[in-house]
């Protein structure tokens, strides 16, 4: 029985070509699929924590500057010296 098989398979052949760059080929196409597929996500996960960052610069500026405005001097400053200038009070 296997006899035949050999038999059939050698009978056959010519009609069968040479797959054996088909294989290396394929790896090919494979690993340039990988890596554009990874280079989109990578692009993607690049994209919204550059948006999220920025989103968060905005609202730190914003926090800021509503802290600046609220930080106003408001009356007269008196500064005290102590030491060897002699003057003991000073009025703005």
């Amino acid at each position: 029985m296997s006899n035949l098989v050999a038999k059939l398979k050698r009978g056959l052949r010519p009609f069968m070509p040479d797959q054996r760059g088909i294989t290396g080929l394929e790896t090919a196409i494979v690993l340039i699929a990988f890596v554009v597929v990874s280079s989109v996500f990578a692009f993607a996960a690049l994209s919204t924590g550059l948006f999220s960052s920025d989103v968060a610069k905005q609202t730190i500026q914003a926090g800021l500057a509503e802290t600046r405005g609220t930080l106003e001097l408001k009356g007269s400053v008196i500064a005290k010296v102590s030491g060897t200038t002699g003057a003991e009070q000073v009025s703005l």
